[in-house]
Formats: C-alpha cells, structure tokens, sequence
C-alpha cells in the first residue's frame, strides 16, 4: 500500500530551519504516519531557483535533512526515513512518500 503525502513547507530563502507555521503541517504527517507500524518513508525537498546548482542540492537536502529530524523528534524511528534532495523546481517544496511494508 502506498501512501502518498505533500505539503509545502516555506523556508526562508538559503535557510533549513521549519517556519513556525509549518509545523501544524508536519504534525499531521507525523499523525498519519505514526499509525502504521511498518512503512519507509521518503522525504524529498526541492529548492528555488536561488544560487547554483550545487548549493541548491546541499541547501534541499538541509530541507529533507530538517524535516526527517523533526519526524524523529517526534516519534518515528529513523531507519526507514531516506531524506533527499533534489535541488531546484519551479516552486520550491518538500513531500513526503510512504508505502507500508511487511517489515523495516
């Protein structure tokens, strides 16, 4: 079973830390994916169009990077959690892809 989630978090340009107002966002993702014992998920963050194309891939992955950290804060075990960033799209975000597995 695949479950497929996005949600745009706004980060303030060449910056990793979650807006305040993101994380209501985040904590129903983490609803959502706390109620499945077994799944991998994977976090992709994309950037802006600000800067070249290497610092726009170490900057998106911070993105994952950030997100995947504040799912563990909260409660989900880091193992299946493959954070990734992609560098830049039209509009910059992060989604979340999840699919339920027999086992981790």
């Amino acid at each position: 079973m695949r479950i497929y989630l996005e949600l745009s978090i706004h980060f303030i340009s060449n910056s990793a830390e979650i807006p305040e107002n993101d994380l209501a966002g985040l904590d129903e993702m983490y609803s959502s994916l706390s109620k499945s014992k077994y799944c991998r998920i994977e976090i992709a963050s994309h950037t802006d169009d600000v800067g070249n194309e290497e610092s726009k891939l170490r900057l998106s992955q911070r993105h994952s990077d950030a997100v995947k950290a504040y799912l563990v804060y909260k409660g989900i075990y880091e193992s299946p959690i493959l954070a990734k960033g992609y560098g830049e799209k039209p509009v910059s975000y992060t989604h979340l892809r999840a699919h339920e597995t027999d086992s981790y």
